[in-house]
């Protein structure tokens, strides 16, 4: 891969995952990042790093200004309000596209990893397409669209745009999936609602693989994808594929849908006793009770040559095996 990378948000999960691919490709990366952000050792001291802040217009045209090609991974998944997520999502996408726009930047491509929740959730059974309008539920969801919209306002032909929407991710070194491996190690496993939600799902290393094959085919300008395994899964197969790697016998456990907000209120109690996020406040509750969040991902098949690779058992094993490797368990 020739000319210099610029990654944001390579000090999170799949950024580290992207960063470290892009290395072993003998790519040139800077990854443009927060004064207090913290890169894996495995990858810091093998890459550029330029301090910047996303409503800092300046620090952005400064980080992006001789690079051939810009991955934005960026964002807030956690925030206190709607206007947090939005200046992060929205404003912070917004305002990287026209650093690169201002200074040339991003000749090859200015990839948005952006969500399956700016689409919003599927109807049981019909996974969304690429060609169904959006209809975000959450505060969260409609950051993320709105940073979509933000980007498709640049004309591609001084900055050729592309947007990819991964599902949920999971792999080594997520700590999305931590909490369900906490309660498959335990044993016991809660399901908020009776029945467990259908989910689709993408591994981190077949994410990056997605990332990378967007960066070329001339086809994938001003084009949005969604990027995750073709099979289906849900939460009762995620919590046994895990508990299989784990090599425990589980009881799953459904809550009925009233106790639910009541289990968001204790979840918020905990977190401000100890400090942190709520990790299940009422906006993302509403997420987590969709009947099924799918889509299809035959346009990057397509376009991209890409398919998710690595199946849901096995990825989802080896993943909970890794927390205890790790010593997370």
């Amino acid at each position: 891969m020739s000319g210099r990378v610029v990654v944001t948000g390579a000090s999170g999960f799949v950024g580290g995952h992207l960063v470290a691919r892009l290395l072993e490709r003998g790519a040139e990366v800077r990854c443009l990042v927060r004064e207090s952000s913290r890169l894996d050792p495995r990858i810091a001291d093998r890459v550029d790093r330029a301090v910047a802040r996303l409503d800092d217009l300046g620090s952005l045209e400064r980080a992006v200004a001789d690079a051939e090609t810009v991955l934005h991974l960026a964002g807030a998944v956690a925030a206190p309000d709607e206007a947090t997520y939005h200046r992060v999502n929205a404003e912070g996408t917004r305002s990287l596209a026209d650093a690169c726009r201002r200074t040339g930047a991003g000749r090859r491509r200015f990839v948005l990893v952006s969500s399956l929740a700016a689409a919003g959730p599927s109807r049981p059974g019909r996974p969304r397409g690429e060609e169904e309008p959006p209809a975000p539920i959450s505060a969260y969801g409609r950051s993320k669209l709105a940073g979509e919209e933000a980007l498709r306002r640049f004309d591609p032909a001084h900055l050729p745009w592309t947007i990819l929407r991964p599902p949920a991710v999971y792999g080594p070194g997520d700590r999305g999936f931590l909490k369900l491996a906490h309660m498959v190690a335990r044993g016991w496993v809660l399901r908020l609602g009776r029945e467990p939600q259908t989910l689709s799902l993408v591994h981190v290393h077949d994410l990056v693989d997605a990332i990378l094959a967007a960066i070329e085919p001339e086809v994938a300008v001003a084009q949005t994808y969604f990027t995750a395994h073709p099979d289906p899964t849900d939460w009762d197969r995620i919590a046994r594929a895990m508990a299989r790697g784990l090599d425990r016998d589980i009881h799953i456990v459904g809550l009925p849908r009233p106790l639910l907000p009541w289990v968001g209120r204790a979840s918020g109690w905990v977190a401000r006793l100890r400090g942190r996020t709520n990790p299940l406040p009422a906006d993302r509750l509403v997420d987590l009770l969709a009947a099924a969040w799918t889509c299809d991902s035959s346009k990057a098949a397509q376009d991209l040559g890409w398919t998710a690779r690595i199946d849901h058992e096995s990825g989802l094993a080896d993943t909970a095996r890794s927390y205890r490797e790790e010593g997370w368990l």
